[in-house]
Parts: structure tokens; C-alpha cells; sequence
């Protein structure tokens, strides 16, 4: 589900409290399921990156297009 919202929403910046609030998990559990999501999507050639941005008071999940 995770995967699908970022490949609906490319060239966004997306809370992981968005993803906390939405799956009732913690933000360390979002991040965990971020980078399978991240490693499937390299696997597959999905064509999409994402990068995860560190502020305070939170971190955000930038997601990029590439082609």
C-alpha cells in the first residue's frame, strides 16, 4: 500500500507521520517498510526513487520520477 501511494503520488513530499497516522504504526515501523519498498522497487526497475529528507521536527519521503 505503501508502494502504490508513492507511485500515485510522484514528485511529492510526504510526512512519515502521514504513513503513521494512516497504517496506526510506528514511525520506525514506516521506515523499515520504506526501505523494502525502496529495495523492491530496485529489484523490479520500477522507475521511481525516493529519498528521505531528515528536519526537524520530522523526517519526509521525497519521491522523484525519473524518466
Amino acid at each position: 500500500m505503501i508502494g502504490a501511494h508513492l507511485l500515485d503520488h510522484p514528485y511529492t513530499i510526504i510526512s512519515l507521520s502521514f504513513f503513521s497516522a494512516r497504517y496506526q504504526s510506528a514511525k520506525s515501523s514506516i521506515s523499515e517498510d520504506l526501505s523494502i519498498v525502496k529495495k523492491t522497487f530496485y529489484v523490479r526497475d520500477v522507475d521511481i526513487k525516493t529519498k528521505t529528507i531528515t528536519v526537524i521536527p520530522g523526517n519526509y519521503l521525497k519521491t522523484l520520477r525519473t524518466c
